[in-house]
């Protein structure tokens, strides 16, 4: 009997102490680019670093210009992955601005050059205050504002979606929930402090337009994610027919990494322009 007890209070010191580790370690695994080195490359000319005064902690975002188009232009939102930094995706969102939109690239709190200690509360926050800010310019068309975010990018966009609807919202290479994607890091679902939900935006308070795009060899985020975010669209009984969720795949060995704004960028112009 006594041996027993002194097992179980072994198995409970044992969950108890993994329960601590995935309790305060989470963080450095869903936000990588906290603690990397910063990035250092220029903005393009015209780029606009904004700010958001009264919070010291607050992180930035650049809006960058269309390169052509009439004005007011449209806005494009895009945020990026978990191991990366704004300056990343200056090269890499030039064809919106080509298209004739406005990109506003919020950074995330902790990465790069940007203040604070990130977190889903906080980082959502950040970007939400950005969007308006960008909005309220009078050479932004606040009518047409798309939304496009990349691996974490898209919990993040995807989570400000049911707060802050988009026109459209495109999700590329993205999860359906922290929680869904916790047991891939021996991490219980109750556990997890900063539960990015696309798929409960897509179910729920965001009705809008939705184009998924995900690889079926993606090696980081499982196809299946991309299957519970198509399902949650398709079950929200608010999305008219007119508007409802499609996915563009790929099923040719492309990586979590390789960007589809270099595969696909026609269908994801085609998409982000229509109004």
């Amino acid at each position: 009997m006594a041996r027993a007890k002194r097992t179980m209070i072994w198995i409970l010191a044992i969950v108890l102490c993994h329960h601590a580790l995935a309790f305060w370690l989470q963080r450095m695994v869903l936000f990588p680019g906290a603690s990397m080195p910063p990035g250092n490359a220029r903005p393009p000319e015209g780029a606009v670093r904004l700010e958001l005064p009264g919070d010291p902690e607050a992180a930035h975002a650049f809006l960058l210009p269309p390169l052509g188009g009439t004005s007011p232009a449209p806005l494009l939102v895009y945020t990026h992955g978990n191991a990366e930094f704004v300056e990343w995706s200056f090269d890499l969102v030039e064809p919106y601005r080509r298209a004739g939109f406005h990109v506003l690239l919020p950074e995330y709190r902790g990465f790069g050059h940007a203040n604070g200690s990130p977190s889903m509360d906080a980082i959502v926050a950040d970007v939400i205050a950005h969007i308006a800010a960008a909005k309220a310019r009078p050479e932004v068309d606040a009518t047409h504002v798309v939304y496009h975010g990349r691996s974490l990018g898209g919990g993040v966009l995807g989570t400000v979606a049911g707060l802050l609807p988009p026109d459209r919202l495109i999700l590329e290479a993205s999860f359906s929930s922290v929680r869904s994607m916790a047991g891939s890091f021996t991490v219980p679902p109750y556990l997890v402090r900063d539960n990015f939900s696309p798929s409960a935006a897509l179910a729920g308070p965001y009705a809008g337009p939705v184009l998924l795009l995900h690889s079926q060899d993606d090696e980081v985020i499982p196809f299946a994610e991309s299957d519970q975010n198509l399902e949650a669209a398709r079950s929200n009984g608010n999305r008219p027919k007119s508007m409802k969720a499609t996915r563009i795949e790929a099923s040719d060995g492309m990586g979590h990494n390789d960007p589809w704004l270099h595969r696909a960028q026609a269908d994801i112009m085609g998409f982000a322009l229509r109004r």
